[in-house]
């Protein structure tokens, strides 16, 4: 609530200042402190107002991570108003800083210091800005630690207790429970719903802090950690390896003798999604790059990348291959046609409307529910599928869109639903969980006994609700952020570096990381990498370079 107020208050303190200002010619020295602090003020809040809009959560763990990995492949044009906004934010308030001072040389010159009273307003208004708050609450103000990490933390392993079974994990992008609560959306996803019966549906399901975007989701789901974002150097765009201290559910089926593929419609360098399945050791990773090229119409994507009816039918061919080989396989998707903010209807569905049709974001939900079933009833009807354990989850809660009014309606849960062709009846698990326990809760259906992280298996009654409520709290997971950066694997300081100038890299010990680079060497001997930023969050490598200099 507070949140949703410091905007309106910084709003109405910068809008109070500048009418005052307004009313006298003020003196140089006033003029320009003004056009400083009415310029620093606008600028703050717009990027506040713009962050807000797009993670629907202020600026947050999601914003703080994109700013720092790929944003390669972002569909910026499916935000114009805040791509718009954000040049008008970056090019024109600076120039309005400029010219308003201006504005008052020809009015009589303030008498009274009453007059100067803006320059003090404007520092409020500041202040009052949520933005800043956000910012110290993730990069200055971490919470001490609740308890002792590794008393929680659960290596992760995977015990076999019989025969293999193969996975096909569809994560649906922002496709949350919530649609599927007929008091909110009466008559949507009748599909899925029909699908309930048959299979061990999992109600409460939260998305912890630091699991709130598509590749937090699949890292929280598979590794049982929430994502945060590494502290060392000021990009994660050269990184040769994501989070490599850490094993997931794929890592740990690798170990079993599984073929692991992964198959998603939108670019590999986006948020560093290829970059972590290589790294958990994925034997095929497939991205818009690599499907595109296989479509019969490659022009045929939405601005993220392949539509889901093309990205289900390549996953069907490639299911067909896996049954093909007889080993046991792992096969994850993740699809993009509920995008926000306003989802984009596969051409096979372009038909499908919810309602009256008039809500783009609940047309592109039913049009999904189409598509997601049908793929899911033809993997079910192959004969060979008597072994393939199919999940279908959300990535995280749906993020802003044309339905949010009506989802913060009421309760909002996640997708988790498994069908087992082992079990002919389903049921519905109302526990209190996070996308965390999603890996450890699949094990048993495979084939394995195990732990992950810090995610329990949910139907396991020695796991205490108490204790899951306790591993999902924000001052729980980032008091323990210091030890969960600990698994990014930083090198300690080497003896020796090997920079190839064909390839543009520079290695030392097992590790790889692109030129250009800066690597300073903390007389402890630990390293910090900087690369050069694709999005300007930060300084320059010539900029750093530049201070180093000045020391």
């Amino acid at each position: 609530m507070l949140n949703n107020l410091l905007p309106l208050c910084s709003l109405l303190l910068i809008a109070t200042a500048l009418v005052v200002f307004l009313q006298r010619r003020h003196r140089p020295v006033a003029n320009a402190v003004f056009g400083v602090e009415f310029g620093a003020s606008c600028l703050l809040l717009a990027v506040y107002l713009i962050a807000d809009r797009l993670s629907g959560n202020g600026f947050d763990e999601a914003v703080l991570y994109h700013l720092r990995a790929s944003v390669s492949g972002a569909a910026f044009g499916d935000f114009p108003l805040e791509t718009a906004a954000a040049l008008i934010a970056g090019l024109g308030i600076p120039v309005l800083s400029l010219l308003v001072p201006r504005l008052t040389r020809k009015r009589r010159m303030a008498d009274s210091l009453i007059w100067e009273v803006p320059l003090l307003i404007l520092p409020l208004a500041i202040i009052a800005n949520p933005l800043l708050h956000d910012i110290a609450r993730l990069t200055v103000a971490t919470p001490p630690p609740q308890g002792d990490f590794g008393t929680y933390y659960r290596r992760p392993v995977a015990k076999p207790l019989g025969r293999p079974r193969n996975l096909v994990i569809i994560y649906a992008e922002g496709l949350e429970r919530s649609y599927f609560d007929q008091n909110r959306f009466p008559g949507l996803a009748p599909e899925l719903r029909g699908l309930a019966p048959a299979a061990v549906s999992f109600t409460g399901i939260n998305s912890a802090v630091g699991s709130t975007w598509t590749i937090a989701g699949m890292v929280a789901s598979q590794c049982g950690i929430p994502l945060f974002a590494p502290g060392q150097g000021n990009s994660m765009g050269g990184m040769d390896m994501f989070l490599p201290g850490v094993v997931g559910l794929g890592g740990l089926l690798k170990t079993q003798g599984y073929r692991l593929v992964y198959m998603g419609g939108a670019d590999l360098r986006f948020a560093g999604k290829g970059n972590f399945y290589r790294t958990q050791g994925f034997d095929e990773v497939l991205g818009g790059a690599e499907l595109l090229p296989r479509l019969l119409n490659p022009k045929y994507r939405t601005p993220w990348g392949l539509y889901d009816d093309a990205l289900f039918e390549l996953a069907a061919e490639k299911y067909d291959a896996l049954l093909r080989t007889g080993d046991p396989f792992a096969l994850f998707l993740l699809t993009l046609d509920t995008h926000p903010p306003h989802g984009h209807r596969s051409l096979s569905v372009a038909d499908v409307a919810y309602a009256d049709g008039k809500n783009p974001m609940l047309n592109a939900v039913a049009a999904a529910d189409v598509l997601v079933a049908r793929f899911i009833r033809r993997l079910r009807a192959d004969p060979r599928s008597a072994n393939t354990v199919i999940v279908l989850v959300s990535d995280h809660l749906a993020m802003t869109n044309d339905a949010s009014a009506l989802l913060e309606s009421g309760r909002r849960d996640n997708l988790f639903m498994i069908l087992d062709p082992s079990i002919d009846r389903g049921r519905t698990v109302d526990v209190f969980g996070s996308t965390m326990d999603v890996g450890p809760t699949l094990l048993p259906f495979l084939g394995f006994s195990g732990e992950i992280g810090l995610g329990r298996n949910l139907l396991d009654p020695r796991n205490e609700p108490a204790e899951r409520a306790f591993l999902q709290r924000p001052e729980t997971l980032l008091g323990w952020r210091r030890e969960l950066m600990k698994y990014w694997g930083f090198p300690d300081a080497p003896d020796r570096l090997l920079v190839n100038a064909d390839a543009q890299s520079v290695s030392f010990g097992e590790r790889s990381f692109p030129l250009p680079c800066l690597i300073e060497i903390a007389p402890t001997r630990q390293t910090v990498i900087r690369f050069e930023p694709e999005v300007r969050e930060g300084p320059l490598l010539t900029e750093y370079l530049t201070q180093i200099a000045r020391r």
